[in-house]
This record gives structure tokens, sequence and C-alpha cells, in this order.
């Protein structure tokens, strides 16, 4: 296996949980790395979530077709995992999300059947999908918070310090739409012409 993203992702692990360089070895040597060029999709609404996603390398989105508009979920930057999680739990479930590269891009698959074999083969794996899941879990917990609690300004802010580099990389009709406000109020929120009422 290449060792671009690797020892990203085998330094993520070792925050996670604690095996030997055997055991991640052995994991490593059952995941597949898979190139997906900007525009691309991983994932469509009505597919079955069998993966989760380490993104090595780019930019993915989640987002949901609403008739003509598309509301983006969900941003993954490098160093994270993405996936639609819930369908991922809910075996033989289809999602409602698309799931789409913003740059080109390079991920890691976790199928549920390697990452329920793993499980199995040493207890310590199940650090890793508690990680995955509860982090999760607090970011979209984070998000509904955000909805119910901030202003618009507040939101973007909130957004900005999270990926303080998603500026330079997201188009701003996307933050727009993640946002889930109008394009021309994030310019007035962006050039200071925002006054909250």
């Amino acid at each position: 296996m290449e060792q671009t993203g690797y020892i990203d992702f085998n330094a993520k692990l070792g925050e996670i949980v604690h095996l030997g360089p055997a055991e991640i070895n052995l994991f490593f040597n059952q995941l597949k790395k898979t190139r997906v060029a900007k525009g691309d999709f991983l994932l469509r609404s009505g597919d079955l979530p069998d993966f989760i996603y380490f993104v090595s390398q780019g930019l993915l989105r989640t987002y949901i077709q609403d008739e003509d508009r598309e509301i983006i979920t969900d941003f993954f930057f490098e160093n994270e995992f993405a996936g639609t999680f819930t369908g991922f739990l809910n075996h033989n479930q289809t999602t409602s999300l698309n799931m789409q590269a913003l740059e080109d891009s390079e991920v890691f698959e976790i199928s549920s059947e390697l990452l329920h074999t793993f499980y199995d083969v040493d207890t310590a794996w199940l650090a890793l999908g508690k990680y995955i899941f509860e982090k999760e879990f607090l970011k979209k917990r984070k998000r509904e918070h955000s909805f119910l609690r901030l202003d618009a300004k507040q939101r973007y802010l909130a957004l900005i310090e999270q990926y303080p580099q998603i500026e330079q990389r997201v188009s701003l009709k996307h933050i727009s739409s993640h946002l889930r406000i109008q394009p021309e109020s994030l310019s007035r929120i962006r050039s200071g012409k925002y006054f909250q009422n």
C-alpha cells in the first residue's frame, strides 16, 4: 500500500486505539484506497451505505436533494472520517444522502463487514467504532444546537472556527447552503454589513 495517507491514518489510529504495528498492518492490508475525482460521487441517494471513509486527501460533502435545490449537511476534510453514519449502522437501509468530492480526493474505505470482523478479532478495535460514531454524534449535536441557538452570523463564525480553511476551498454557494442562508445574506455577513435585529 502506498505511504501517502498511510502515515496520517496510522497516526489517527494511534490516538484512538492501542495496538501494535502488526495488528495495524493487518487492518490496513484489507483496506482499499480509492481516488475520487472532483465532482464524482462515493454515494448517491438510494444506495446502501456499506462503507465509512477516512479522508487522506481532499474534501467531500454530503447533501440532500430537495426538488431543485441541494441542502448540504456536512463537509469532510483531511484526517476526518466521512460517511452516512446512520445508514451505516442500520444495515440494509438505504440513504437519502449524496456524498460527492469537492476536490480530487483519496479515501480509505472501511466496510461494515471488515469493522465487525476486527471487533471480533480484538476488542481494542471497538474503540475505533466508538470514536467514529461518538465524534459524528457530537458533530451533529453541535450543528443542531447552532440552528436552535445561533443566528446566521454566529453560525458562520462557528463554521469558520471549526474549519479555518473552508473559505479558500469551498464555494460561497455551498457554504450558504450548509448554513441554510441565502448567498446574498452570507455576502453581507462576510462584508460586515450584517446587523442583528
